[in-house]
């Protein structure tokens, strides 16, 4: 490796050392303790999944066991908001926004979003491929975001959660423009699942 190359590497490095990478995904963290290597690889905030298409316990539940693993942690703290980010990074500590892949755990209670949001969720995907009491997921036919859906998004803007689109069908994600699309890439470049397309894209 000649002079050139190492000083690309340190480029790269100060670089990566000088970002705020945010995984917003995060399957492996199904288990808790493979957090360590998203610390290893230099990953700022993580969001691990509490929540999909289960009940409002099984959420809970997951964020107690979540918590407590955190609990003897240093490097681990709960982020809810810009500063609380900026302010893990400086102190190299990793922060953790909590994730739900699906509103299935709302039920049909809209104070759960408050709840979950104290909790630490900050992050709630409408649907996961499927239907919900939300709206239509990306793998099946799509009718729109549903009444309740849209008091759901409106309780989540209110506590400061994210409305995730990843795996929500077109008609229901657009009516949410400009919300954040977490885990999107856009399907001028791919075409999966998880995917929002162009036209959303440009809508946004």
């Amino acid at each position: 490796m000649d002079s050139s190359d190492e000083g690309g590497l340190d480029d790269a490095a100060a670089l990566h050392d000088a970002a705020l990478v945010v995984d917003g995904t995060c399957p492996l963290l199904v288990k808790p303790h493979y957090v360590d290597w998203y610390i290893e690889g230099g990953v700022n905030i993580v969001t691990p999944t509490v929540g999909a298409t289960g009940t409002a316990m099984q959420s809970f539940g997951l964020i107690a066991y979540w918590l407590e693993f955190m609990r003897d942690r240093q490097d681990l703290t709960l982020v809810s908001n810009a500063a609380e980010v900026r302010a893990a990074k400086q102190a190299n500590r990793t922060g953790v926004v909590f994730h739900f892949q699906g509103t299935d755990p709302i039920e049909s209670e809209l104070r759960h979003i408050d709840a979950f949001s104290q909790l630490g969720v900050g992050i709630m995907q409408l649907c996961y491929n499927t239907e919900n009491a939300a709206g239509f997921g990306a793998q099946v036919r799509d009718g729109g975001l549903k009444p309740f859906g849209r008091e759901l998004v409106k309780r989540c803007n209110e506590a400061q959660v994210i409305v995730d689109c990843a795996h929500t069908g077109h008609a229901t994600s657009i009516t949410l423009c400009p919300s954040p699309e977490s885990t999107t890439s856009g399907w001028a470049l791919t075409i999966t699942s998880a995917s929002t397309s162009s036209q959303m894209m440009r809508k946004r």
